[in-house]
């Protein structure tokens, strides 16, 4: 792929100019006058080819457009068009309204468990009296006499005093009971009651586990990308999306579709719209939930084991519209969907490269170096260290003297309900919560 194209183009194009182009099964190498070169030794098919080769990997927006094939989200733009191809027959009618039944369902299911989640985060867990994780712990290798060594309990924590939430608190309750019981041994037993402190085990594990996290759900974004690019590049107009096929010899069986080529094609500026607002948006908004949901999620997770596999298991939420439309549907709808057609983007203006016509393919250093360029990869790493960005300025404030994060405040919430509005912007729509903090980060001088 490194070899001057432009030699290997001339030299393709000089042999077709003189009629000595060799069939699809030649051998025969370039012509001898430029055997001094290194790409000399490739056959003029073998230089067509790489030519051809180079411009696929250099070629990144494709002009073809495609239905998300197993997912809901393609069956429910093919099918209403289907429908309307057909005139509404009633048949189409029904399995329309199913396909929406379907979508409905998987909207509710995917948006409660995600509410549910983050119900637990942000208001539950402050009910049980936990702080925001942030760095607490994270800095145990310098405990107990660095600046970011204190614990949310006030005291230096180091490796052997660290516990995760659910066993802190517990001992946190054995310790006050027995002051309770022994007011008298108070002080003995705040001297060797020790319930130790609260705070993660590895923050370098929390990032990369976000980076796993926000890599899985990247190719969300690509088909919301290209949901984009199909709303608005098919034409704005009312075009049939079947036409009637001979397949030429008696078909078997239910195979009724071989009769019939489905394409994409124009739609109509009124299902434009409700696409865009209903179906888009509604895969925009809970790809946007589950972001916020899942990186705090994983932030909040204390263990480097549950924090590895909870990386992993919050991709299944976004699977959930694939799971039912397999469970759920028969199989005549994901047929539909493997047989339609793509839509290809018409070029303003049009060119077509042939087998003997290379002419078209240019020399670009620039191209050929952006090849090298990681740009899934950029996109990754900005996407969950914006996330995990918003989350310490969410939830966390900032020490310069340790260059770590604690816990702001907390407030207990007025209710245990959490509104579409919480769940989706918790920044611009705070929960309500009583106006004295319940715990606030405590001051131990090092």
């Amino acid at each position: 792929i490194g070899r001057p194209l432009a030699a290997m183009r001339a030299a393709t194009l000089k042999l077709d100019a003189s009629h000595h182009m060799v069939d699809s099964e030649s051998t025969h190498s370039v012509s001898d006058s430029d055997s001094d070169e290194p790409w000399a030794e490739l056959s003029t098919d073998q230089a067509k080819a790489s030519l051809c080769l180079v411009e696929h990997f250099r070629y990144r927006t494709s002009r073809t457009l495609s239905l998300e094939t197993e997912s809901l989200y393609g069956a429910v733009i093919l099918i209403p068009q289907l429908g309307r191809s057909t005139g509404w027959h009633r048949a189409l009618m029904f399995l329309t309204a199913k396909v929406y039944v379907l979508f409905t369902l998987n909207f509710v299911v995917q948006a409660l468990l995600l509410s549910e989640i983050s119900r637990s985060q942000n208001v539950l867990d402050l009910f049980a009296g936990q702080m925001w994780l942030c760095d607490f712990g994270v800095h145990d290798t310098h405990c107990p006499d660095g600046p970011s060594c204190t614990g949310p309990g006030g005291t230096s924590l180091d490796g052997q005093r660290l516990y995760d939430f659910e066993s802190w608190t517990t001992r946190n309750f054995v310790r006050d009971s027995l002051k309770q019981l022994f007011p008298e041994k108070e002080e003995e037993i705040h001297k060797f009651v020790d319930p130790g402190e609260y705070g993660a085990e590895s923050k370098i594990c929390r990032w990369v586990c976000c980076f796993i996290f926000t890599l899985s759900i990247l190719d969300e974004v690509v088909l919301i990308i290209k949901m984009m690019r199909l709303l608005w590049n098919v034409p704005t107009k009312e075009e049939s999306w079947i036409d009637f096929h001979d397949p030429g010899e008696p078909q078997h069986d239910d195979n009724w579709l071989e009769f019939v080529t489905l394409k994409i094609a124009g739609i109509p500026l009124g299902w434009k719209v409700f696409n865009a607002v209903f179906i888009l948006g509604a895969k925009i908004t809970l790809w946007k939930i589950t972001v916020d949901v899942g990186i705090t999620f994983l932030m909040e997770t204390q263990s480097i084991s549950d924090c590895i596999v909870n990386a992993v298991a919050l991709r299944f939420i976004l699977q959930i519209d694939e799971m039912i439309l397999e469970a759920l549907e028969s199989g005549k709808i994901s047929a539909a969907l493997q047989k339609c057609h793509d839509y290809y983007i018409p070029e303003a203006r049009p060119s077509r490269m042939t087998s003997t016509d290379l002419g078209g393919i240019r020399e670009s250093w620039t191209s050929d170096l952006f090849l090298g360029v990681p740009y899934e990869l950029f996109a990754t790493i900005f996407l969950a260290a914006y996330n995990v960005y918003q989350y310490y300025t969410l939830h966390c404030s900032w020490d310069w003297d340790g260059w770590w994060f604690f816990s702001k405040d907390i407030f207990i919430p007025l209710s245990t309900d959490l509104s579409v509005w919480n769940t989706f912007s918790p920044r611009f729509f705070p929960i309500p919560s009583q106006n004295a903090s319940y715990w606030s980060m405590p001051y131990v001088p090092h």
